[in-house]
Formats: structure tokens, sequence, C-alpha cells
């Protein structure tokens, strides 16, 4: 288990193999959202849905300057799960190990 994402019914887990994606996002003034969340990762944060809506945007503009395919991978199963998330108005809930 690295990082676990609820809402409703739906989870997706960060693996710890996968959590280096996120460590891409290093400039706070283009994925400000990204950012936050890995400084709270440790903290188990709730995700609104409008924030929710902010990080598929960032995920975007990550996953296009990320060429590993893998990394890509990774980053679409998030933008799908925060992507749904907001289209549900619904809180994500998440914890770490």
């Amino acid at each position: 288990m690295g990082f676990d994402l609820y809402f409703d019914k739906f989870h997706h887990t960060v693996e710890h193999h996968q959590e280096w994606v996120l460590d891409l996002a290093t400039d706070p003034q283009r994925f400000p959202k990204l950012c936050w969340l890995r400084s709270q990762w440790y903290d188990d944060p709730k995700l609104q849905p409008s924030e929710c809506n902010d990080l598929v945007h960032e995920l975007i503009e990550l996953q296009q300057h990320t060429g590993d395919r893998s990394g890509k991978h990774a980053l679409e199963k998030l933008m799908l799960f925060f992507s749904r998330a907001y289209r549900s108005d619904t809180t994500v809930e998440c914890y770490s190990d």
C-alpha cells in the first residue's frame, strides 16, 4: 500500500513504485495542487471536487512533459479517478501508510 484515494465506492492506489511521477511536479507555480498534495501526502488530506478538477488539469500538463510510458499510464489513471470524483461532486479521502 502506498497512497490510497477513496470516494463513494471508488478506490485508487498510488503504489510506492509509482510515487515518483508526482515528484516530477516540482514547480508550485505550474503545479500548485500537485505540489500541495505531495506535501500533504502523510497527513491524509481530503480533496474537494474543485480541487480534484484542478488536479486533473495539472496532471494533463504533467503528462505532456513525461516521456516514460509507465509514468504516463500512472498519471492517466489518476486523471480518470479525479475526473470521476469531480463529476460526481464528491470529496476524495486520502490515506497513506
